[in-house]
């Protein structure tokens, strides 16, 4: 049998802006126990009907969007593709006169003598990649704290220079990016098509742990949902 409930109007208040109107189990409508009485409780999202969270997410499409060329990896290509991601400096850069002549320089020696945290090939395009997800995943962290507690976020140069790329930018699990997107933040580009479905209590004997989220694509006019696999 399945029971088809409703939610409060909390959960969709501004206050949820910053956890992507997540869907709790606190705002189940009624008494708390019918939580008691189900086997499964199952909860649902279409994030597209949060305008405001569409808005916010734009900035990552923006980046997201920028189209990788074809052919060698050279100084037009690094303006169009990798330049236009950050164009400021920060506290390490400050005595660099020329900064975007600095990084290309950086990131030419750096595809040249190293390689990926896995001891693979350092391509430009992997450089890109790691500082969008490290880009993503500061804004995150500075999303809740006043001007004075916030992280500085690394210029592109210090990025190469300091060899971040080596390390792990993955959404924190309590964040609105994993909860939207899991660990594929290039999801953001299809904000509009997401259904999420999040098992909140499970004890039908299934192998399905609680707290379980998954996403889909989906065209609600054709009832069409197409499981999104994160790898």
């Amino acid at each position: 049998m399945f029971v088809i409930h409703h939610i409060t109007k909390e959960s969709s208040k501004r206050f949820n802006l910053d956890e992507g109107y997540r869907p709790r189990k606190e705002y189940i409508k009624g008494s708390t126990r019918i939580l008691d009485y189900v086997q499964q409780a199952v909860l649902v999202n279409l994030p597209k009907k949060y305008k405001d969270l569409v808005q916010e997410e734009k900035s990552k499409t923006k980046i997201l969007n920028i189209k990788e060329r074809t052919g060698k990896f050279d100084r037009t290509r690094f303006l169009a593709e990798f330049w236009t991601i950050n164009k400021k400096g920060d506290k390490n850069t400050k005595n660099i006169t020329d900064l975007q002549e600095a990084t290309w320089n950086e990131l030419k020696f750096a595809c040249a003598t190293d390689t990926t945290e896995k001891g693979e090939t350092l391509a430009a395009g992997y450089i890109i990649k790691k500082y969008i997800e490290y880009s993503f995943y500061m804004d995150e962290m500075n999303k809740n704290r006043t001007k004075g507690f916030k992280t500085e976020k690394l210029s592109i140069n210090s990025f190469i220079t300091n060899k971040k790329y080596k390390e792990d930018y993955s959404p924190e699990k309590d964040s609105r990016s994993y909860y939207l997107y899991g660990n594929d933040i290039s999801l953001s580009a299809n904000i509009n098509e997401l259904f999420i479905v999040e098992i909140v209590k499970n004890r039908d004997g299934s192998d399905i742990e609680d707290d379980s989220i998954i996403r889909y694509r989906a065209n609600l006019d054709f009832n069409i949902f197409i499981p999104i696999i994160q790898k």
